[in-house]
Formats: C-alpha cells, structure tokens, sequence
C-alpha cells in the first residue's frame, strides 16, 4: 500500500514536470511587468531551457509559431505596430492580465489564435479611428484559428477583425 502511494506521488510529479517542460517553446514570450508592448524590459523570452529577458519584443523579429502571453497582474499596452507576425495570443491566467494599445491606430499580426482568459482584458478599441486592427493569416492546410475568451468579467474589444482564410476554418468564440 505504501509503495503504491510512492509510485502514484512519482507519476504525479512527473506529469506535472512534463507539463511544463512542454507548456513553452524556445521563441515565447512572458510579460514581466507592467509596460509598453515596444519595451524589452516588459517581457521574458523562453530560450528553450528557461525564462530569459528578452533583448527585443514580440514581432521585433521573425519567430515561427510563438506564444506572447500576458501574465496576470500586468498591463501591456500596444504602442506599436510589430514587423512580424507573432503565433498565438494569450493573456491573463485566470485572476488579471491586461492587454491595451495607445490610442493611436496600430496592427497587429497573428498566425495563431488569440485566447483571454477569465478576468483578462484585451481593448483593442477606443473611437472609431483609434483602434487596432487584428490580422490573423492562416495559409495552413489543417490549422484553426480562433479568438476565444475564457469566460466572465473578461472583455474584448476590438476594431477590426481580419480573418485572412487559407484552406481552413476561422472562427470568433466569445
């Protein structure tokens, strides 16, 4: 009974161990603080091993299919428009995150899937010509694209919506 106890305590440990080592990918990036989207001491960037500070920020530089996430207790507002596509969206983790821009128009450009998470809030939008626009491009054969919130209070607000559709389904989810 007692070893049985030691093993099953091993394999939950171990799940919870593999879990994260495959929760990230080398090229994500993790708000760290409070701060402009454009500002490299507002972010982490996952270097394959471990969180590391970032040296550029999302989109500064091409990164084939990355997760930038927007970790509860931070705000990040979106004060320019990234060069490059960044992968998939994320914010919050389920208590606060919070994802603004500067009320200038901007773009924003996704191969993935954005997803706010319950208490998160993403405002994309402030007039009718401050607001950003949403690209998400998918060219792929097989992939979805979703936005997805994660449930109450978590608002979304956006301007535009562009779904560029490949050979697959997009979807909005809210």
């Amino acid at each position: 009974m007692k070893s049985s106890f030691k093993y099953f305590s091993l394999f939950i440990t171990l799940l919870f161990i593999s879990h994260s080592l495959i929760a990230q990918t080398t090229g994500d990036f993790q708000s760290k603080a409070t701060g402009n989207w454009s500002s490299v001491s507002s972010w982490q960037k996952y270097d394959g091993t471990m969180w590391q500070d970032a040296t550029e920020y999302p989109g500064q530089s091409v990164v084939t299919d990355n997760t930038v996430s927007v970790l509860d207790g931070n705000e990040i507002t979106l004060d320019i428009s990234p060069a490059e596509a960044i992968g998939h969206l994320v914010v919050g983790s389920g208590v606060s995150g919070e994802l603004n821009f500067n009320s200038t128009p901007l773009a924003l450009i996704l191969t993935g899937n954005i997803t706010v998470n319950e208490s998160a809030t993403v405002d994309f939008y402030q007039t009718t010509t401050n607001y950003v626009t949403i690209t998400i491009n998918n060219t792929g054969a097989s992939t979805t694209n979703t936005i997805t919130s994660g449930g109450a209070p978590a608002s979304i607000k956006f301007g535009e919506i562009v779904l560029n559709l490949g050979n697959t389904d997009s979807k909005l989810t809210c």
